[in-house]
């Protein structure tokens, strides 16, 4: 197993993501104490988990530059966003649910539809700069 780089509760507070330093995520169910689901897809270490405000999705930022929207019910990985250079270290969602931003090692911050699949904007900081530590 792989240490814990990053996790998150679930809105209603019953479930929590943690992404792992091998790249593996584990869906923990804590009213029952043990790891629902395990879901595997970045080719290395997991920076940053959050949940869709409806609680059914959430997503996964990675060093493989990959930001990734998982469907629990489904079990699967449903979309991945490609565009960052260096890792992905922080993401959140809007609170209508429509958008997830990211922020990445590459100091750039990117905005990307869900419903279209697609980036929308990027934001590019004055050089130099460094990582994004949040959103």
């Amino acid at each position: 197993t792989s240490p814990v780089e990053c996790l998150a509760f679930e809105n209603e507070e019953d479930k929590v993501v943690a992404g792992s330093s091998g790249g593996t995520l584990k869906l923990w169910d804590l009213e029952r104490g043990k790891v629902a689901r395990t879901l595997t897809g970045h080719r290395s270490n997991c920076q940053c988990v959050g949940w869709h405000p409806y609680g059914q999705f959430f997503a996964s930022g990675s060093i493989d530059t990959n930001l990734k929207v998982w469907d629990i019910r489904r079990k699967e990985c449903i979309q991945t966003y490609k565009g960052h250079t260096r890792g992905v270290s922080c993401l959140k969602f809007s609170p209508d649910g429509r958008w997830v931003a990211s922020g990445g090692d590459d100091g750039s911050v990117r905005l990307w539809d869900l419903t279209m699949g697609r980036m929308l904007a990027e934001l590019q900081p004055p050089a130099p700069s460094g990582p994004c530590p949040s959103l």
